[in-house]
């Protein structure tokens, strides 16, 4: 077997290391960050056989085109001054000034010179640069016509202080039901003054009343109410959809609603998580019936004993979704809500607390509850609170049917009937408004079930609206 003697060629030693060694760090990277050092010495390690020949040229380490491509690495640097130099003087700033114009020595402060010499002694790039050169000449073009015009300090105060005050931004108008504070003090002051000496007979042998615990359990309704509240403007934020469609998408609810027998409860809940989905999320026109019918899947989980199935959400949709889509919608709908779905107590709550005041009268009830579903399609009372809703519902029940707003009903609900005169305004707009005795609401009112509580209301509100601008017209002529 032959054996290769050939040999390999061996590495010549490299000679001593110049003072301007390429590996050698330039005066303007000495005070740059570690990670643009390590960059620019892997940069110069390519050419180490160029910098290693013997001869006695001493070139600048790196030179300028390593310097312009680990600019951005390294960062803007400040040039140090050494024996021998002086900071570059900004040249350009000055030749675009004509040369025809006075020469002013003192138009720039102080600091002002410093910045700009500090910024000279960096390396900027092109773009910076202009930015720079045209603050100076602003600054000059200033100056200049201070001294033209001979403006002094103490003029230019006398100046400003002769200027108009600006006006304050007046204040958007508030909308019923929020008040002035004053005002809200002095309907405090006269609630607390009915309930100081009313006297409200308690039973204590009625079980289902929970006297013991009634004014604690309402106090805590209370506390929640704020906590579930919609924002009323939120179709500000929708693209496709609008109040109108919100009502239809309402009635639609009421139908499907009446259809499974379901609590009453469970459509206001339905209907409160449509709005604070609402209010979260953007939602198409193509995807508004999902939220409708996903809200009251999960309303009737949370409050149906037996609640419809899925697949019953589907039929009501005529399958225009599907099983997944539908619990799909759920699992968004949750987690935007935050799980918050239980805070919610209805108008029907508050309704029972009120109807205390006389006695529970079947007709006062039944009408009320029908005014209280009105609400649901009006969005102007998506910024009033249950409490107060079934408030204005009990209110307007009493004047169409003859009675009066007394102590007791003061001392129940909470409000005085200074209080509820704009909400009983704006129900008797909504009755008769064009068309609304075909929503759906009417037609289930309409009943002799429920002693066709919508017919009588919606003639009456008419009634009253024509009698009241007749009067108004007399009272101006």
């Amino acid at each position: 077997m032959s054996t290769n003697h050939a040999r390999l060629p061996q590495r010549r030693a490299a000679g001593q290391r110049v003072k301007a060694d390429e590996n050698a760090m330039s005066r303007h990277a000495r005070h740059a960050s570690n990670t643009g050092v390590a960059a620019g010495g892997r940069f110069a390690a390519k050419d180490l056989a160029v910098a290693t020949k013997p001869t006695n040229a001493v070139r600048q380490a790196l030179g300028e085109v390593t310097m312009a491509i680990n600019r951005k690495d390294i960062g803007v640097q400040r040039v140090p001054l050494g024996p021998g130099r002086t900071a570059p003087s900004a040249n350009t700033a000055n030749s675009r000034i004509p040369s025809a114009r006075p020469k002013i020595p003192n138009a720039v402060s102080a600091s002002s010179r410093l910045s700009r010499s500090s910024v000279s002694e960096q390396t900027l790039y092109a773009s910076q640069a202009h930015h720079y050169e045209d603050d100076v000449v602003l600054d000059a073009h200033e100056s200049e016509v201070e001294a033209m015009v001979g403006l002094d300090d103490e003029e230019e105060v006398e100046l400003v202080d002769d200027l108009p005050a600006e006006t304050p931004e007046s204040k958007p108008a508030r909308v019923w039901p929020e008040v002035s504070t004053s005002l809200a003090a002095r309907f405090r002051e006269e609630v607390d003054a009915v309930r100081e000496h009313f006297e409200d007979e308690v039973d204590m042998y009625d079980t289902t009343m929970v006297s013991e615990y009634a004014d604690e359990i309402f106090q805590y309704m209370e506390e929640l109410e704020d906590d579930v509240m919609p924002n009323p403007d939120y179709m500000e934020g929708q693209n496709e959809i609008t109040w109108a469609m919100r009502q239809t998408l309402v009635d639609w609810l009421l139908q499907v609603h009446l259809r499974y027998h379901m609590l009453p409860e469970t459509l206001w809940i339905a209907v409160n998580i449509v709005d604070r989905f609402l209010t979260k999320r953007v939602v198409s026109l193509v995807k508004l019936q999902l939220v409708g019918v996903t809200a009251m899947f999960v309303a009737a989980k949370y409050e149906e004993i037996l609640a419809p199935s899925v697949e019953e959400f589907v039929f009501m949709t005529e399958k225009g979704y599907t099983k997944e889509e539908i619990l799909k919608g759920e699992r968004i709908m949750l987690q935007t809500l935050e799980f918050r779905i239980s805070h919610y107590c209805s108008p029907y709550s508050w309704m029972r607390k009120i109807s205390k005041a006389d006695d529970y009268d079947i007709q006062t009830r039944t009408l009320s509850k029908f005014l209280t579903e009105v609400t649901l399609l009006d969005y102007r009372f998506l910024r009033v609170k249950p409490s107060l809703v079934a408030a204005v519902g009990m209110y307007c029940s009493r004047r169409m049917l003859g009675g009066d707003w007394n102590e007791a009903f003061v001392y129940y609900s909470g409000y005085t009937e200074e209080q509820l005169m704009p909400g009983f305004r704006m129900m008797l707009e909504k009755l008769a408004e064009e068309g609304f005795s075909k929503q759906y609401v009417c037609k289930k009112y309409a009943n002799k079930k429920f002693l066709k509580a919508s017919v009588f209301a919606i003639e009456w509100a008419i009634s009253h609206l024509s009698s009241s601008d007749s009067h108004e017209m007399m009272v101006s002529e």
